[in-house]
């Protein structure tokens, strides 16, 4: 996806979901947040298992959902989330 199309989906879904939780439950969240119209969620680096929570949420969902990274504070840390496919940081 370009990043036109990355930023229009964040301001179409006109909210997204910041999420800090075990990737079960980010898997939870983002199953309902879909349910609810809501297609943009940002899970946390503050969260040592961000990386498996972003996966999570990619096999149950795929495009459904638009996954970002969030705190984010240096440049392996960027690597590793865009490793894991997020659309945005």
């Amino acid at each position: 996806m370009k990043k036109f199309d990355l930023t229009k989906r964040i301001l179409d879904s006109g909210a997204l979901a910041v999420v800090r939780a075990t990737p079960s439950r980010v898997v939870e969240i983002a199953e309902s947040i879909v349910k609810g119209g809501i297609d943009v969620m940002e899970v946390s680096y503050t969260n040592a298992d961000a990386p498996e929570a972003i996966d999570a949420v990619h096999k149950t969902l795929g495009d459904q959902i638009l996954v970002g990274a969030g705190t984010v504070l240096n440049a392996p840390t960027a690597k590793d989330a865009i490793a894991h496919g997020v659309g945005f940081i």
